[in-house]
């Protein structure tokens, strides 16, 4: 193969990969919009919860301060969960 068929068919043949890839990208498109809106669904969630805490921790521990969170939130829930049996 000659040179300057060499180069026409490297041209080609970079012309059919490129186009492979964007039938790639469009076809993750519509999975990429989904993953987004769940994203930001859940990031709003986040957020809601994260406000109601913080009002919650101002309103139960008004003119005072609350300790270092040595325990999980799985270990208090666990702790309250007992106490309320008790």
């Amino acid at each position: 193969m000659d040179t300057r068929t060499l180069a026409r068919e490297l041209t080609r043949a970079r012309l059919e990969e490129l186009e492979k890839m964007r039938k790639v990208l469009y076809n993750i498109q519509p999975s990429l919009d989904e993953i987004m809106a769940a994203q930001m669904a859940f990031q709003g969630r986040i957020d809601e919860e994260e406000a109601r805490i913080y009002q919650l921790m101002a309103d139960l521990f008004e003119g005072g301060t609350v300790q270092d969170g040595t325990f999980s939130f799985g270990v208090l829930l666990e702790m309250a969960i007992h106490n309320l049996n008790a």
